[in-house]
C-alpha cells in the first residue's frame, strides 16, 4: 500500500460496495481499524476509522462523508456524542442522518458545526443540501456534546446537551435508515443508539462507508 498510515498495518480485507459502487479496504493499524474507499484499487482516500476509544471516527477535509446503519426507523428517540477535532488547522462538523436512503442522498441530516459555531437541520434531496433551520451554539473542538434527536411524525426536535435547539415541521421523508456525517474534520462518535417508538430495537449495526457529495 502506498505511504501507509502507520508501518504496523496488516490484513486488509478489500471487497466491492455495490451500493456506493467503490471498493472498500478495511485495514488493521496497530490498535484500531481504518476504512479506505477507491474508484479503481490504485488511487485509494481515507474514509474513517475506529479503535480501543469504542468509537466511531469519521475524517473529511474535503467533502462530506457518510457512514450508515443497517438500522431504521420512523418515529424514535436518536442520540449520540459527537467530538469535533481540529485538523491541520480545521474545524468542521458532525452530526447525525435519519430517515435516510442507503447512500445518504434523500433525508434528514442533523450537524453541530465548530467553524460557524451553529446548529443545523438540513434535508438531503437526490442529493442536493437544503436547509430546514439553524440556531447560534458556542462550540468548541476536542469537547464532547450528546445530541438528540426526537422524531415523531413530521415534528422533528433536536437537543444539544438536553438543551432544545430546533423544533421543526416537515413532511418530506418519513422513514429510513440512520448513519454519521462529517465534514471539513475528524469527527468521533460515541454512545450512538436509538429507540423506535414502534420496537424496542436500539441497537445501531452494521456500518457501511459512504462517501458523500
Amino acid at each position: 500500500m502506498p505511504n501507509p498510515p502507520l508501518p504496523d498495518w496488516r490484513d486488509p480485507k478489500v471487497f466491492w460496495h455495490e451500493d456506493s459502487h467503490q471498493w472498500v479496504m478495511l485495514l488493521a493499524v496497530k490498535d484500531k481499524m481504518m476504512f479506505y474507499t477507491s474508484p479503481n484499487l490504485k488511487e485509494w482516500n481515507y474514509a474513517s476509522e475506529f479503535g480501543q476509544d469504542g468509537g466511531i471516527q469519521a475524517n473529511s477535509l474535503d467533502r462530506t462523508s457518510y457512514a450508515m446503519s443497517s438500522q431504521t426507523g420512523g418515529s424514535f428517540t436518536y442520540e449520540g456524542n459527537i467530538t469535533l477535532n481540529e485538523k491541520n488547522g480545521r474545524e468542521g462538523a458532525g452530526g447525525l442522518v435519519f430517515r435516510a436512503d442507503k447512500n445518504a442522498k434523500n433525508g434528514y441530516v442533523v450537524s453541530l458545526d465548530a467553524k460557524n459555531d451553529v446548529v443545523t437541520l438540513n434535508k438531503n434531496i437526490n442529493g442536493s443540501n437544503q436547509e430546514i433551520a439553524r440556531n447560534s451554539l458556542t462550540l468548541e473542538t476536542s469537547s464532547t456534546y450528546n445530541v438528540r434527536v426526537n422524531a415523531e411524525g413530521d415534528h422533528i426536535q433536536v437537543f444539544v446537551n438536553d438543551k432544545p435547539i430546533i423544533e421543526k415541521i416537515d413532511t418530506e421523508f418519513n422513514y429510513g435508515y440512520y448513519g454519521l456525517t462529517a465534514w471539513n474534520s475528524t469527527a468521533a462518535f460515541r454512545n450512538v443508539e436509538f429507540k423506535n417508538t414502534s420496537n424496542f430495537a436500539n441497537n445501531l449495526s452494521k456500518w457501511k462507508v459512504v462517501n458523500g457529495k
